[in-house]
Parts: structure tokens; C-alpha cells; sequence
């Protein structure tokens, strides 16, 4: 039986990927060798430090497929990714015909396995501004932080499960990401991983435990008022804390990276996290003190953290429920940081009034309501605030109806546990409906003032904080 030169290429990369991982003891992925499917290979070099450069190269082996797109990754609330110099050749090193149709790179492939590569430029201004909101990609002297959807086009193909990535950026530090690694390589489980894969490399200090049976790793960089172990200390009682609420984690394996804060003061926001599936950005004040260890700037490790499950596994198609994923993730990041001792009740009474004050002195109140806020690009403080205030507030008052109407049987986090153990995809008649399967009553028509009037008077009086 004859048997083409792809076909043996893909099997013999497959075959020598997992014997690698198998040597390396990374035993979490299976070999995913799907002769149906096209397999995909990448590789990113650093090309030009002083330019910030990288370069990055694809290569495709038995998709069969005459034409190929290539789509560029882009977000509404950040740019578009524009590759330079892209180029394809095939097998035998001929230049492969590229056409920019419809924001996607189409390459005429004849049919055969073919690479791909083009440089990135990867811009480090202000990440706040309009143009590069959703672009948290870092470079510096001795450590850089990529994230997927900053460097990687999409295949528009169906390609088989287990992505490969060769990493050559800082020869000193080891490469890290959320998912398992053997020196320079990672191996992505699917295509839906890539657009939000985090990846750090370079000088970053590394501490990792089992919690829960997860296991939990902190890459840290800089000089701080706290040692790498204290702050870990912090992240592990969050972890723990927040695993015991849902039960279980989405994920087996759990990254946090913590750097520098590059924009602060006048409008902007002194602390930053982000979330990206498995990995965890916390950009933190350089000023931070010790004691803030112990206090409520930790809200944003327990906030980032809850979005493994609230926006994460619970996920919502439109924004209609953003006040949902947010305002109930900081209402939660605070009750875990009380519940983990490492904020006291007087510290959460101080928060809790700074937030109601904060959200009855907002300008957009009484003319926005709190279901149509929205964070886009961070520009307009004002509104993230209303956004994240009011929908603090609202989930607590969520809370506490629900409580009421079941005599305390039943919380917001019970609805969030059934959410998340239903794999539910959240809209507002999806929550509804969960939280009159858990306490038999209807609370549509409340949750519809609450979100969709401005200044609903149901948060006007404030609850005793006892």
C-alpha cells in the first residue's frame, strides 16, 4: 500500500511527541493520532529583542485540503493581529500562493502538508488604551508573558486534538504555562485552547504545590515588600476556599503570574488581573506593603480565581450577562477572603461601604442600568465601576432574597454550584430557571428590576453587615 510523505511525517511527530512526554513523565495528554484529521505544529522564536520581535511558524501535515485560511484573532475590546511578512511553502520549499480574502489568509496549498510563518511585534505601550485593551502580551529584558491570541493565527480547519508548541525565547528560566511542558514544548489539548494559552519565559521564580488534588503554581518576578512564599501562602487559602465551595475544579492544573503593574494613577487602575482558562495575569501596585497581603487589594488573586468557574466553565454567549460574571465574582472574592481569614469583618464592612459609596456616587447612575454596563476597554472607569459595584451589590441582594425565601436552605453559591455542575450556558432565563429549581419560586420579575432599571430602589437600603 502506498503511503504519502505527510502521512509518515504526522506519525512519526506524533509517535516521537508522546514517547518525549512519556520519558518526561508528562503523562496527562494521550497520544491524539486521528488519521482523519489534520495535525497542527507550531513554533515561536525570539527574532529581534531590541525590536521586540518574534517570529512564529506553523506547520500543517495531512489536511488534504486544496485552500487553507489563516484567520487573524481579534476582540472587540482590543486589536487585531497583524502578522508581517506572512508567507507559506510547501513540501519541497516552492512558495505557496497567499490571498487576503475577507480579514483571512487563504493559502493555495495543491493539496500538500505546508509552513507557514510571519513576525510579531509585540507592543508594550499602554495596554489600557482603546486599540490594545485585549493585549496583556509583555516583553522585557530578561522575561517575557504571550499570550495565544497576541501570536497565533487560526487555522480554519478541524484538526486533530493535542497542539504542539516549540518556545526559544530566554535561555535562562524555565518555560511555564497551565498546561503540561518538557523543556521548550508544550502540547495544547485542543484548537479552542489556543486563542487564550498564557505563557511566561524567562526570570520568573517558581513555587507549585498539589491543593485539592490540582496543582497550583505561582511564577513571580520582581522584588517585593513580601516573600514569594508568603504570597503563595495567600493564593493556597484562596485555592483552597474556593475549591470547597463548587466541590471541584475545572482544571487539574492552575497557573499564576505575578509582575508589575506598568499603568497606574490618574484613571487608570493600580491593580490588574486577568483570567485566560487555566492561567491567571496579576499585575499588582510596585508599592504594595506587606500588610496588603492581608487585606482587600488580595480580592483580585480571589477574583480571578472564581472565574475558573463563574465565566469559565459557566460561560455566557453575550454581554447581557457580564454584570452576572463580574458583579457576582466580586461579591464572592470578598466573602472568600472573609471566610479564609484573610480579611476580618471589620475589613469587609470597610470594603462594602467604600463599594456602595463608590456606586451611588457614580455619574452614570440613574441613566445606565446595571445589565447594560460594560468594562470594554477599561477606558471609562466610571462605568466599569458602576459595572462592577452594581453587580456586587445585586448579587448580594440575590443572596440574601434567596436566603430569605428559603429560611437560609439555600444561597447565590448553591445556584452558581448547579450552574456549574449542569454545564449550563448562563443567560438570565437560565438563571431563573435554576434558582426556581433549587427554592421553587419565581424571582424573574426580581431579578428584572434589579438589573434592567437604573437606581432600582432594591439596593438603595443596605443590609445590616453583621
Amino acid at each position: 500500500m502506498k503511503t504519502d510523505q505527510g502521512t509518515i511525517l504526522k506519525e512519526l511527530i506524533l509517535i516521537a511527541t508522546v514517547l518525549l512526554l512519556a520519558v518526561s513523565g508528562c503523562t496527562r495528554f494521550e497520544a491524539y493520532a486521528n488519521d482523519a484529521d489534520p495535525f497542527l505544529f507550531y513554533s515561536v522564536r525570539l527574532k529581534d529583542h531590541s525590536l521586540n520581535v518574534v517570529e512564529v511558524k506553523g506547520r500543517i501535515f495531512g489536511s488534504g485540503s486544496h485552500r487553507v485560511g489563516l484567520r487573524p484573532l481579534s476582540s472587540c475590546d482590543g486589536g487585531m493581529l497583524e502578522p508581517i511578512g506572512f508567507g507559506a511553502i510547501g513540501p519541497d520549499g516552492d512558495s505557496l500562493p497567499v490571498k487576503w480574502i475577507d480579514d483571512i489568509y487563504v493559502v493555495e496549498t495543491k493539496g500538500s502538508d505546508f509552513t507557514y510563518s510571519y513576525d510579531v511585534v509585540l507592543t508594550v505601550e499602554d495596554r489600557y488604551s482603546p486599540e490594545i485593551r485585549s493585549m496583556l502580551t509583555f516583553l522585557d529584558r530578561d522575561r517575557c508573558r504571550l499570550l495565544g491570541k497576541d501570536i497565533f493565527l487560526l487555522p480554519e480547519l478541524s484538526l486533530a486534538e493535542g497542539i504542539i508548541i516549540d518556545f526559544d525565547l530566554f535561555p535562562e528560566g524555565e518555560l511555564q504555562t497551565p498546561w503540561s511542558t518538557n523543556g521548550t514544548r508544550t502540547l495544547l489539548p485542543s484548537l479552542d485552547d489556543l486563542p487564550l494559552m498564557m505563557t511566561v519565559s524567562g526570570d520568573y521564580r517558581l513555587i507549585e504545590e498539589q491543593i485539592g488534588g490540582i496543582a497550583v503554581r505561582l511564577a513571580i518576578a520582581g522584588e517585593w515588600s513580601f516573600s514569594d512564599r508568603e504570597f503563595f501562602n495567600v493564593i493556597k487559602r484562596i485555592v483552597s476556599e474556593e475549591i470547597a465551595l463548587f466541590g471541584s475544579a475545572p482544571h487539574d492544573q492552575y497557573l499564576f503570574v505575578c509582575d508589575r503593574n506598568p499603568i497606574k494613577g490618574g484613571n487608570k487602575f493600580e491593580y490588574y488581573g486577568a483570567h485566560f482558562t487555566a492561567g491567571m495575569i496579576l499585575l499588582l501596585d510596585p508599592h504594595i506593603d506587606r500588610s496588603d497581603l492581608f487585606g482587600s487589594k488580595m480580592a483580585i488573586v480571589a477574583h480571578e480565581f472564581f472565574h475558573s468557574w463563574n465565566g469559565g466553565a459557566i460561560r455566557s454567549d453575550g454581554e447581557d450577562m457580564l454584570w452576572f460574571i463580574e458583579g457576582v465574582t466580586v461579591y464572592f472574592s470578598y466573602q472568600v477572603l472573609l471566610d479564609a481569614k484573610i480579611i476580618t469583618r471589620t475589613q469587609y464592612g470597610r470594603r462594602y461601604e467604600s463599594v456602595r459609596k463608590r456606586y451611588f456616587d457614580n455619574p452614570y447612575l440613574g441613566t445606565v442600568t446595571i445589565g447594560s454596563s460594560g468594562n470594554s476597554d477599561l477606558a471609562d472607569k466610571d462605568m466599569v465601576n458602576l459595572l462592577y459595584d452594581g453587580g456586587f451589590l445585586a448579587a448580594e441582594a440575590l443572596d440574601n432574597e434567596l436566603r430569605e425565601i428559603t429560611s437560609g436552605r439555600v444561597g447565590l453559591i448553591d445556584v452558581l454550584r448547579l450552574l456549574y455542575e449542569t454545564g449550563s450556558t448562563l443567560d438570565e432565563p437560565t438563571l431563573v430557571e435554576a434558582i426556581e429549581e433549587l427554592c421553587h419560586r419565581d424571582l424573574s420579575a426580581f431579578i428584572s428590576t434589579m438589573i434592567h432599571t437604573p437606581s432600582p430602589e432594591i439596593l438603595v437600603e443596605p443590609p445590616p453587615v453583621s
